[in-house]
C-alpha cells in the first residue's frame, strides 16, 4: 500500500484507499481513515461516512449492495453499504497523484 495520498485531504486518500483495494464496506473503510487523521469520536466517523456519500454524489465512488447494520459493525440501526472507485474516480485520483505532494506529519 502506498499512502502517497496519506496526510492529504481525506477525500483524496479515500480514493487511494478504494483504490488500492476495491469494493469496501462502510465498516471498513472508515474506521481505517478514523485511525489514519486522528478522527476517533463519533462525530469522526460520520464526517467520513459523509464524505463517502459526498464522492457518490460527484461520481467518484459508486454505491454497491447495502444492508441494514443490524449487529452495531459500524453503526447499529443504520445502512452499511459498499463503495468502490468509478473511472471518474481512477482517472481524478491518477490526476492528484501526478500534482499533490504529500504533506509531512
Amino acid at each position: 500500500m502506498s499512502k502517497m495520498m496519506e496526510n492529504c485531504p481525506i477525500k483524496f486518500r479515500l480514493m487511494e484507499v478504494l483504490d488500492e483495494n476495491g469494493q469496501m464496506w462502510t465498516n471498513e473503510i472508515v474506521p481505517m481513515l478514523q485511525k489514519e487523521y486522528g478522527m476517533n469520536s463519533d462525530h469522526g466517523r460520520d464526517m467520513i461516512n459523509y464524505d463517502l456519500v459526498e464522492m457518490v454524489s460527484a461520481g467518484f465512488v459508486k454505491e454497491g449492495d447495502s444492508v441494514l447494520d443490524e449487529e452495531g459493525k459500524f453503526k447499529k440501526g443504520h445502512l452499511l453499504t459498499q463503495y468502490s472507485l468509478t473511472k471518474l474516480g481512477k482517472s481524478t485520483l491518477e490526476d492528484l497523484k501526478s500534482k499533490v505532494k504529500p504533506q509531512v506529519k
